[in-house]
Formats: C-alpha cells, sequence, structure tokens
C-alpha cells in the first residue's frame, strides 16, 4: 500500500513540476517574444539597437533560471540567436529585423519544446 502511495505523490510532484515549468516558460518566452515584436516594429535604428541589448539581457534573467528546469540543447541554439542581437551595431534596420525575427522563431522553439506533454513528465 506504501508503495501505491509513494507512486501517487511522484505522479502528483512530477505533474506540479510540468506545470510550473510550462507556466514560467510560458510567462517569460511571451513577454521577450513582446519585446521582439516591439524593436521589429521600432523605426528608428538607435531605438532598435537599445531595444535588442534589453531583449539580450531579459534573455541571459531568463537562461540563468531556465537552466534548471528545460533542455540546454533547445536553450543554447536560442542563445546563439539572441547573442547575435548585441552585434548589430553596423547593420541597417532589415538584417536587424531578419536578427529579431530569427531569434523570436528560437524563442518560440523553446517554448513549443516545454508544452506539456508526457515525454516532458516521465
Amino acid at each position: 500500500m506504501k508503495r501505491l502511495w509513494f507512486s501517487a505523490v511522484f505522479i502528483l510532484i512530477a505533474l506540479s513540476l510540468c506545470a510550473f515549468e510550462q507556466f514560467f516558460v510560458y510567462s517569460e518566452c511571451n513577454e521577450i517574444i513582446a519585446h521582439i515584436d516591439s524593436a521589429i516594429n521600432e523605426t528608428d535604428l538607435k531605438a532598435k539597437k537599445e531595444k535588442c541589448a534589453a531583449i539580450e539581457d531579459e534573455w541571459e534573467d531568463f537562461d540563468r533560471k531556465a537552466t534548471y528546469i528545460t533542455d540546454h540543447a533547445i536553450l543554447h541554439s536560442a542563445e546563439i540567436s539572441i547573442g547575435t542581437l548585441n552585434d548589430l551595431n553596423n547593420l541597417n534596420a532589415e538584417d536587424t529585423n531578419e536578427a529579431l525575427i530569427e531569434a523570436k522563431s528560437e524563442i518560440e522553439q523553446v517554448y513549443d519544446h516545454s508544452k506539456i506533454n508526457l515525454s516532458n513528465i516521465l
């Protein structure tokens, strides 16, 4: 009987951790994606670069926390795309927008990879 209780508690803990991961990743990714959309819509190149620097700072904070609960490989590919945003000093608005769109795509992959499903729980 103790094994049944232990397995029930284990399943509840696993489901709770998965739900916590989903909530955390969902809220953080949506916030970063909203800032990327804002940067894409920005017409002033200087303001766009400032927003890119802010996005990179947000990503560093998210990445530090997300490494505990999310697959490192998917985070690493997004980190590479976000890391290029700070090196956009001499690019025009179109190239900057392309880098932002690529970073947005990588963050959406992080979100999709963290969705609640049986493989993430077990």
